[in-house]
């Protein structure tokens, strides 16, 4: 009797957190993740490119904020302020839900990063840490007549320090690539050529970037980068 009742116990525990389990995965169908019997499978072509970015692509949550806090090491020395730390972050947590990456809704991604930066370490009347998150695209910045930021310094570094090996899986698994590719060239203001290997593009992609951080590591004056975006197909594409 005592052995059954504790079978009885066990499975009646086993069965709870079992349903738990899955009660805990359930908020995640909406983004694409479909929980089944034997394993969760991923919908992916459910999902927006700048979720898929986020989650396993260019600016994957796990990945990229170390990439950039190296870059920031190496430029700038041993990041020491945490709040620096929620900036590698937070900074590109926006792209969340977005349809493009550097079209229209693609490039207001920082806003989302530095709302969050000001409500944690801003006070009334400074807007300190927004900028400095907000900022960190270089896009943005000339748009708004603003000035660049260390961090987008930094984080143009953490792409120059992706190895391929592990950069091009990833875009080219979120699809970003080809937006990356057919922009390349534009967004350089034509000093990285069209080319049809994605090897070779992001080995030139890397090259410049690598150009501009020295260029700009002290936070000079951007020459290279357009005034304006302009948008060029029916997928907001922008140049």
């Amino acid at each position: 009797m005592i052995r059954r009742a504790i079978a009885s116990k066990s499975y009646g525990l086993q069965r709870a957190l079992a349903e738990t389990s899955l009660g805990f995965f359930t908020p995640f169908v909406e983004i694409g993740i479909i929980p089944t019997k034997s394993f969760l499978r991923f919908k992916i072509e459910d999902m927006k490119i700048g979720t898929k970015s986020v989650l396993f692509g260019a600016h994957c949550f796990i990945l990229h904020p170390f990439f950039v806090f190296a870059g920031w090491w190496k430029l700038y020395g041993f990041p020491y302020d945490p709040r620096l730390w929620v900036a590698f972050i937070v900074h590109d947590l926006g792209y969340w839900g977005k349809p493009n990456m550097d079209g229209p809704e693609g490039e207001l991604h920082p806003y989302f990063g530095a709302r969050v930066m000001s409500v944690l370490f801003d006070s009334h009347r400074k807007d300190k840490w927004h900028d400095f998150t907000l900022y960190h695209s270089r896009f943005l910045a000339k748009k708004n007549g603003a000035q660049y930021s260390k961090l987008c310094v930094a984080d143009k570094l953490a792409i120059a320090l992706t190895p391929a090996w592990l950069y091009l899986p990833m875009v080219r698994a979120t699809g970003e690539i080809k937006e990356y590719m057919k922009d390349a060239e534009r967004n350089s203001g034509g000093v990285i050529q069209v080319q049809k290997s994605q090897l070779k593009g992001y080995l030139a992609v890397q090259n410049y970037v690598l150009k501009w951080v020295d260029e700009h590591k002290e936070i000079k004056e951007d020459t290279w980068t357009p005034n304006a975006r302009e948008s060029i197909d029916e997928n907001g594409v922008w140049k």
